[in-house]
């Protein structure tokens, strides 16, 4: 399974940014893009991955590729909870 961190980490690669400057720019908490980093199901929210993707300027394909991860990340925790 591809992680969201898998798509957003070559991003800041790219730019020479990290997670911490990825925060104080999109005004998450840095638990939050950490814990987005860590595949934290509770962080991972449209909002969260919306917000990182603007100030990454991503490409469209990539927000497309987020959303499915974090779909994805969600029907997996439903599935764990409901057994």
């Amino acid at each position: 399974m591809k992680y969201i961190r898998d798509t957003i980490q070559p991003y800041l690669d790219n730019q020479n940014h990290n997670w911490s400057w990825l925060s104080d720019v999109t005004g998450l908490s840095r638990s939050v893009t950490y814990g987005i980093k860590n595949n934290s199901r509770n962080n991972i929210t449209l909002r969260n991955i919306t917000k990182i993707a603007l100030a990454l300027n991503m490409d469209m394909n990539d927000l497309k590729v987020l959303e499915t991860q974090k779909s994805t990340s969600m029907a997996a925790t439903t599935n764990v909870q409901s057994k």
